[in-house]
């Protein structure tokens, strides 16, 4: 494997054990169930490795304009590829401040969305609730 390839896992992975540790701080024992698709999407910690990837074949590139480099590997699972992003200069502060508002904005919306939907339920419960009273 290049060693730009290389070096590029090693941070890629790297990133997915700060994704981790955010998840840890959602609380001891945190096992999502109703918001599980919503963390895979946000914080996924799926590492790259040399099993589950063709590594000696995948491309880099780099694009200079905002510090942005992709991966794009052949996936030995699904086989197809798979595009991998990072920040080469980010730090760990940075990628996690920058990953945790990202989550906070994502989460605060879909909360926002969800009392909107238990509001038109519950009126439509009352509405239900009030036609069962007047047959009983």
């Amino acid at each position: 494997m290049k060693q730009e390839i290389k070096t590029f896992v090693e941070e890629y992975n790297k990133r997915m054990d700060w994704n981790q540790e955010i998840i840890d701080g959602f609380g001891k024992g945190y096992i999502p169930s109703y918001t599980k698709d919503f963390i895979k999407e946000n914080l996924s910690t799926g590492k790259i490795t040399e099993e589950g990837f063709d590594l000696e074949n995948a491309k880099l590139f780099a694009y200079e304009h905002d510090d942005l480099q992709e991966l794009q590997a052949f996936n030995n699972e699904t086989y197809g590829t798979t595009y991998f992003w990072l920040r080469s200069n980010e730090t760990e502060d940075e990628y996690k401040e920058r990953k945790q508002n990202r989550v906070r904005e994502n989460a605060v919306k879909r909360l926002f969305d969800i009392g909107l939907e238990m509001a038109k339920l519950n009126g439509e419960k009352n509405e239900f609730e009030k036609i069962r009273d007047g047959l009983l």
